[in-house]
């Protein structure tokens, strides 16, 4: 997983994401040497922070924001690796309820060559139709 872009102020969301996957969470759910501003992760089990914690490797790239650095980091990695041994998990939360006018207008993240993901509506999309 890529962590790029500019750090957010306050909540550190890129440093959180790194803190998680390296320390985990306590069993309130706080994010373990998060610096972050409200440093929990709420309705996760602690054993599915412990999967992704194995099953996911960080590319920690903070900062970064030229889409074509990414684009060539994405390129790069993009065949390495190999596919998690044991079989798919399904983690659960309860659903929020989302708004029906939300509409795509960037892929802020990218998912794969095909499909990005617009951060503020939440919904992911192919790339070529933003």
């Amino acid at each position: 997983m890529l962590i790029c872009g500019t750090e957010s102020r306050g909540h550190l969301a890129g440093h959180s994401l790194l803190a998680i996957h390296a320390n985990g969470i306590d069993e309130q759910g706080r994010i373990t040497g998060s610096q972050g501003a409200i440093p929990f992760i709420e309705n996760i089990t602690k054993s599915a922070v412990e999967r992704f914690r194995q099953q996911v490797t960080l590319l920690d790239r903070i900062g970064l924001n030229d889409p074509e650095e990414v684009q060539k980091l994405v390129e790069d990695y993009k065949d390495k690796g190999e596919a998690y041994p044991e079989e798919p998990i399904a983690v659960c939360a309860p659903k929020k309820r989302q708004s029906s006018f939300a509409v795509p207008t960037s892929g802020d993240i990218i998912i794969s060559g095909e499909f990005v993901m617009d951060s503020k509506a939440g919904i992911v999309c192919l790339a070529e139709s933003l």
